[in-house]
């Protein structure tokens, strides 16, 4: 079944993919996926059904149809929007992302794309969204690169804690054009 934006729904996210609302009345999220996308929203169901509410590091998905997911809402902040507002991003969400990777390569699947505005956090709590490139072959150096930066540079008392949305974009392009590590 396909499935339209409602009136009443609230937005709160967008990528290349996808658009992401927040459900009145319920602690929840609808996930309507781009006319042409509906492959990317097969593979993210598919991974949901694998680690789909594995606490704490995934959300739960109670719905879904060719284009759209239903998951849990989670009131957190991605680490892209941390790093614009100056919060400081502690080790240990460092460390929570890297064993919510393990889980999921223990059931099977192969994270990629794990990227500053695929992770949510909010206090110590860290949870992956996006995982419609979860599944397939090749390896994806993103978040391995992102920990050398976080080690390299962020944790360095000298480095700003706080950067601009379009610094990060203007890093972002730099990195995909392959002139950074990686």
């Amino acid at each position: 079944m396909m499935i339209n934006k409602s009136a009443d729904w609230e937005k709160i996210g967008e990528g290349r993919s996808a658009k992401v609302y927040k459900l009145p009345g319920v602690p929840r999220v609808i996930k309507v996926f781009h006319s042409g996308k509906e492959h990317a929203a097969a593979a993210e169901i598919a991974a949901y059904e694998v680690v789909g509410g594995l606490e704490p590091y995934y959300l739960r998905m109670h719905d879904y149809g060719s284009n759209y997911i239903v998951l849990d809402f989670f009131d957190g902040k991605t680490i892209h929007e941390m790093l614009v507002e100056g919060r400081f991003i502690q080790e240990s969400i460092i460390k929570h992302i890297d064993k919510a990777l393990a889980m999921a390569r223990q059931y099977g699947l192969n994270p990629k794309d794990v990227h500053i505005k695929n992770i949510l956090v909010q206090d110590q709590t860290v949870k992956l969204i996006d995982l419609a490139r979860f599944s397939g072959e090749g390896v994806c150096t993103r978040w391995e690169d992102l920990k050398k930066a976080y080690y390299h540079l962020y944790v360095n008392p000298l480095f700003p804690k706080k950067l601009s949305a379009a610094w990060i974009e203007q890093i972002a392009s730099q990195y995909k054009q392959g002139k950074l590590w990686g």
